[in-house]
């Protein structure tokens, strides 16, 4: 059989605490360290969060943008063959108005292309010369 304690022989258990400044001290020091772990898990995840939304916003921001892209070049793509035909029918029209007040049309566009194609290269550059040792340095 298993030996059994008596009642007896155990420590009185005092059942009234009395409670004294330092115990109040004690236990305000642990809520005050829950508190601050709280607050600072508090600000971490909110942290974490900014940062979630950040990410969020700027996907969505270059979504947009690929979107955006994607649709003003198809509307690009359908309108320019309807449009070319218009401009250069305009352009045909005003050309002999600009060409009484002394205005050329397209003539800056050749001008500035025939420049570009016209630069030749003057050469190479020549070559630098080797620099002196300094007979100091080699007399140590």
């Amino acid at each position: 059989m298993a030996a059994r304690k008596n009642a007896t022989t155990r420590a009185p258990r005092n059942e009234i605490l009395d409670v004294n400044p330092r115990h109040v001290w004690l236990a305000a020091l642990g809520g005050l360290v829950v508190a601050r772990r709280g607050i600072a898990g508090a600000l971490h995840q909110a942290g974490l969060r900014m940062n979630v939304a950040s990410a969020d916003a700027r996907d969505a921001m270059r979504q947009f943008d690929t979107t955006a892209r994607a649709g003003i070049e198809g509307l690009n793509d359908r309108i320019q063959p309807f449009l070319c035909p218009i401009g250069r029918t305009v352009q045909a029209g005003i050309a002999p108005l600009a060409e009484r007040v002394g205005l050329k049309l397209g003539a800056k566009h050749a001008e500035r292309r025939k420049a570009a194609t016209t630069k030749t290269r003057t050469g190479r550059s020549a070559a630098r010369k080797p620099v002196a040792r300094r007979k100091a340095a080699a007399a140590r």
